[in-house]
């Protein structure tokens, strides 16, 4: 069954409870994977989240730190793997399968890369409002330098004035606002959505998740904002061509 993933539903959810359904201990860390989780693990060109892990189970022991630091996140099949720094080695061997814990997450972090990961979703739609047809390949939400890439080519002697339309309209559709919609869809509907054309990059026998930004439907399993407003402004600095 996997990891019940709380943020596909909910991406203002900094917290939650959980239990314990495996555990791995290692020399300084414990992997710990939960039935249930609010940490989005990095994928899709976004961040990890920054989180930790706090134990609550009762313990014998005076002043044992039962807060586990999360240092990483990856998927593992259907389950995000939570691997975290072991503060008191009590800890590490008293956690078992089972035990109930509180996850908890930087809400600012969270946001900051909600915002950033939703403005490159806007960019797609933005782009085809100013009538370049261009479909988006690969991208990278993090704060040390945002970009989306694209299959295809604006030439050269265009590019600052797509540059200045593209911005504008960005920053236009920001200003109308309107909510960020999502939905699990497959077949047909998925067809649908996407402007009759299913993509191909998607399994056609699973359901699939989209979203909806400024009436452009896209696949996307990340964090995202609940209102195009909340990206708040968008400024481009550079359109160039990969060689």
């Amino acid at each position: 069954m996997g990891t019940e993933i709380l943020f596909w539903e909910d991406t203002y959810l900094f917290g939650c409870e959980s239990k314990v359904v495996d555990l791995n201990v290692q020399e300084g860390a414990i992997i710990v994977t939960l039935d249930r989780t609010i940490c989005y693990a990095a994928s899709g060109g976004q961040p990890s989240d920054e989180g930790k892990i706090e134990v609550e189970k009762e313990i014998e022991h005076e002043n044992v730190d039962k807060t586990l630091m999360i240092k990483e996140l990856h998927w593992s099949g259907n389950n995000i793997l939570h691997s975290c720094e072991v503060r008191d080695p009590i800890i590490a061997k008293i956690l078992a399968v089972g035990d109930k814990v509180k996850v908890s997450i930087n809400p600012e972090k969270r946001i900051l890369h909600a915002r950033l990961h939703s403005a490159g979703h806007l960019i797609d739609a933005a782009l085809e409002n100013i009538g370049i047809q261009l479909r988006s390949s690969k991208a990278y939400h993090y704060p040390n330098g945002a970009y989306v890439e694209y299959m295809g080519k604006i030439e050269q002697n265009i590019r600052e004035d797509v540059l200045r339309r593209l911005e504008k309209e960005c920053n236009r559709l920001i200003e109308i606002g309107g909510p960020i919609f999502k939905e699990v869809a497959s077949g047909d509907r998925v067809t649908e959505l996407c402007r009759g054309e299913f993509p191909s990059f998607l399994p056609k026998d699973k359901p699939v998740r989209l979203i909806c930004v400024a009436n452009l439907w896209i696949p996307c399993g990340g964090k995202n904002l609940r209102d195009v407003r909340e990206i708040l402004n968008v400024k481009i600095t550079k359109i160039r061509s990969n060689k």
